[in-house]
């Protein structure tokens, strides 16, 4: 539990995109070969059939380092018309799911006796760890075809709009604001 994963070093990211239509734009950004660092707490009890005075329970912490990751995200922008607009909305490809991939390097247990024993059968675990740490980084890619990137998307919107208003420029000249400068 609490997982904070920090320390990212990315490698290379690469973009993938296509126009499907006047409407739709698919976006498709994947990060390879980062690296991170997460840390969690753990835990267990056993509930013995004897009683409470046979009872097991101990927690501590664990670090896991990774690298040579990846991940990939699929995003659809979509406008009335992206000759003449913007995009107005971002939201996940349905097509393609975001995907992740982790790779554990070092994984260290702290806490009793307990953590020695995880220490040596640390393998059985990497797999899930990896998994948690996996499905941590599409939750939150995940929220860039949602409300988040909705609201960045609005943002740089509204920050372009001066810059997009047409109504005050003559296309007959390229040089029109310039020689309609006031000095």
């Amino acid at each position: 539990s609490n997982i904070r994963c920090d320390s990212v070093e990315v490698g290379d990211i690469t973009v993938a995109y296509e126009k499907i239509s006047d409407q739709n734009f698919i976006f498709s950004p994947k990060v390879v070969e980062f690296d991170l660092n997460c840390y969690f707490d753990w835990g267990y009890y056993y509930d013995s059939p004897f009683g409470g005075w046979a009872d097991l329970r101990g927690s501590g912490k664990c670090d896991a380092f990774t690298e040579n990751n990846s991940a990939s995200l699929s995003l659809r922008f979509d406008s009335s018309d992206f000759s003449v607009e913007p995009p107005t909305s971002v939201v996940n490809n349905p097509n393609e799911k975001c995907s992740s991939k982790i790779n554990i390097e070092t994984l260290t247990f702290s806490g009793g006796f307990a953590s020695l024993i995880a220490n040596i059968a640390k393998t059985l675990f990497e797999e899930q760890i990896e998994a948690t740490v996996e499905n941590q980084i599409c939750s939150v890619l995940d929220s860039v075809g949602g409300d988040l990137g909705n609201e960045l998307l609005a943002g740089v919107n509204e920050l372009l709009a001066p810059f997009l208003d047409e109504s005050d420029f003559e296309y007959g000249d390229p040089l029109d604001p310039e020689n309609s400068l006031d000095i």
